[in-house]
């Protein structure tokens, strides 16, 4: 049996990919009292953030998943959030490049230059994905003045 390759991003992938020490003090110290753990809400918006740039081109997986190839950029861009939070931290200068490696390549997913997997089960979602769009050369040399004594 195969397996579906979109996947739902969860608290541990993004601890497994860097140290899980450095990872839990940032996240500690951007903590305000009272305040909802960053992951919990950084996950979700950048789940979405990610399946809006595959909608453009692209059948979505199960709602909340996101394509298995992408998921080392949508890391980048959690971390890069999640390290944002502290105002000008080490870790957000050093995180920069990825994430904008990781926007890049949402941009190439957006415009169909690079292509993702399809999933096994596409959502039940309905979507505002725009149609398919055609370019076709102007049309010169049949217009007003051309017209004009015919």
């Amino acid at each position: 049996m195969q397996t579906d390759t979109w996947i739902t991003l969860a608290e541990a992938d993004v601890l497994a990919y860097v140290n899980n020490a450095e990872l839990t003090t940032v996240l500690t110290a951007s903590l305000a009292n009272g305040q909802a753990a960053p992951l919990s809400v950084i996950l979700p918006d950048v789940t979405m953030e990610v399946r809006g740039y595959c909608r453009v081109r692209n059948t979505l997986g199960p709602a909340g998943t996101i394509p298995q190839e992408l998921k080392t950029a949508a890391i980048d861009i959690v971390l890069y959030r999640v390290f944002k939070r502290i105002r000008k931290t080490a870790a957000a200068k050093e995180a920069k490049p990825d994430y904008d490696d990781a926007m890049k390549k949402m941009e190439r997913v957006a415009s169909g230059e690079l292509k993702i997997s399809v999933p096994l089960t596409p959502t039940t979602d309905v979507t505002s994905a725009p149609g398919p769009s055609f370019e076709c050369p102007p049309r010169h040399g049949f217009g007003y003045e051309e017209e004009r004594g015919i």
